[in-house]
């Protein structure tokens, strides 16, 4: 009787890849202005387009998910995960096709912005899907293998659309940008009528016992969370690690620069006053060793998600490991920001294996604890993605403010600004024509420069320590 109640079906993994395949779209349609800035600026120049606007053509999404995440995780509650990944799936087609006709930098912040509604749609129903697919012994992996995706996305986004630009003809930037948005819309098209095609809601009968299977009011669902300990504990270090994971990660690189050996700092600072032309060797060094660091912690994060999850899964506990990751991340978050050269990359692979791998078993043990359950799983993520992105916002603004009230940084910009920018338009004045080949020295980051925020961070990942410890409900 029991057996013809409950069956793990194998088609739950066809669910989880119907999935995984729009998740993963969803990457190179976000991220690809981040890695062809140069090539956005010459498409639509006529309208202008600065360093800000790139930013918010990146940023945008994350902004909209602060506000859209909650109610997105009400709707996946009484709709279902396929529902609302459809819809999800239907507003990144929109997207995807009609961005291709702007007319200009504004109309592509628009649909950036619609972006992140389907995003918020995304997330959410991940939670879903795996409690309702699978056995608590898999959920954690199920959830994993979700993120994956995403952050697979993310990388063949920044490698493919730089070589996509250049294989449509670079010298033509307006041309090229829309031939590659075209072949990204073409692919999105293809997986969003695949998912509809494979995607089922949920199995015959139940992978396992479930106590709750009536929806659950809204104003109830929200005084359960309200009431639960261990979910606001969890919120608040999910806030807190995800705010220090994109500080760490948007900083690594000038923070590296900042703590390479003195006679480096040396050459650097005697090649921008007597050789400006020369000095994009250190500029080509050190964002080809950034590029190298936030490429590892992205790299082995995908690799520690498979291996904590799995084992996280197999031994049926989330709390041990919760600890063991954020624990292991302190003491690399200040090696990272108060380091060079090999011991940063080891630094940046130890944490990029153990906080990404994070995520999923926090969304699982979301789901486990009692008082949320499957029934309001889409509310609970919902609320615990609006306090994540909040932070993601947060922590890096208090990270840069510390970064630039730092003595090291005010003397490294009065150098610039005394010496180093009066030297280089006194070597333009002496050869015209090298204003047309290269640009001024950029500001060089002294010795401790980011030792104060990444103070803060390490404090920070402490304090997510303590959340971690005090859980009681969460095993």
């Amino acid at each position: 009787m029991t057996k013809e109640k409950y069956q793990v079906y194998r088609y739950r993994w066809v669910s989880l890849l119907a999935y995984m395949l729009v998740f993963f779209i969803g990457g190179p349609l976000w991220i690809c202005f981040g890695a062809i800035s140069s090539t956005v600026r010459q498409a639509y120049f006529l309208s202008g387009v600065s360093d800000m606007t790139i930013t918010l053509l990146v940023i945008g999404p994350l902004a909209t998910e602060i506000f859209a995440s909650f109610p997105m995780g009400v709707l996946v509650d009484r709709k279902g995960w396929k529902f609302a990944t459809g819809l999800g799936a239907i507003i990144m087609t929109a997207v995807a096709v009609l961005r291709i006709f702007s007319p200009d930098v504004t109309w592509l912040l628009i649909f950036q912005f619609f972006l992140g509604v389907a995003f918020a749609l995304m997330y959410v129903s991940l939670a879903k899907l795996a409690v309702t697919w699978f056995p608590r012994r898999e959920g954690a992996f199920a959830q994993g293998l979700g993120l994956i995706a995403s952050n697979g996305g993310n990388m063949t986004g920044l490698i493919l659309t730089p070589l996509l630009i250049a294989f449509f003809g670079a010298y033509n930037a307006r041309s090229s940008l829309q031939n590659t948005m075209l072949l990204y819309a073409v692919v999105t098209v293809i997986i969003t009528v695949v998912f509809f095609l494979i995607a089922r809601d949920k199995p015959p009968t139940p992978p396992e016992p479930v106590e709750e299977t009536k929806q659950v009011p809204l104003r109830e669902g929200l005084s359960r969370i309200a009431s639960s300990r261990d979910f606001w504990l969890l919120g608040i270090a999910f806030a807190v690690g995800f705010g220090v994971y994109l500080s760490i990660v948007d900083y690594v690189e000038r923070a590296a620069w900042s703590n390479v050996p003195l006679f480096q700092k040396f050459a650097e600072l005697y090649v921008a006053l007597y050789n400006p032309e020369l000095f994009f060797v250190f500029v080509n060094m050190e964002q080809s060793f950034g590029g190298l660091a936030s490429g590892l912690v992205l790299l082995f994060g995908i690799i520690g998600t498979i291996v904590i999850t799995r084992l996280s899964d197999k031994i049926g506990r989330r709390k041990l490991f919760l600890f063991i990751a954020v624990l292991i991340c302190t003491p690399m978050l200040y090696i990272m920001g108060t380091t060079h050269g090999e011991i940063l990359l080891v630094a940046a692979a130890l944490f990029g294996f153990f906080l990404i791998s994070v995520q999923p078993l926090v969304f699982e043990s979301i789901v486990e604890i009692k008082s949320i359950g499957p029934m309001i799983t889409g509310l609970a993520l919902g609320i615990i993605l609006t306090l994540g992105h909040t932070g993601s916002v947060i922590w890096p603004l208090i990270f840069g403010m510390l970064q630039a009230s730092s003595s090291s940084y005010l003397l490294a910009e009065l150098f610039y600004y005394l010496s180093i920018l009066p030297s280089y338009w006194a070597y333009i004045l002496e050869f015209p024509l090298y204003f047309y080949f290269f640009t001024a020295p950029p500001l060089i980051q002294l010795p401790g420069t980011f030792f104060g925020p990444t103070l803060f961070l390490v404090l920070s990942a402490a304090l997510a320590v303590v959340l971690l410890v005090s859980l009681k409900e969460v095993h």
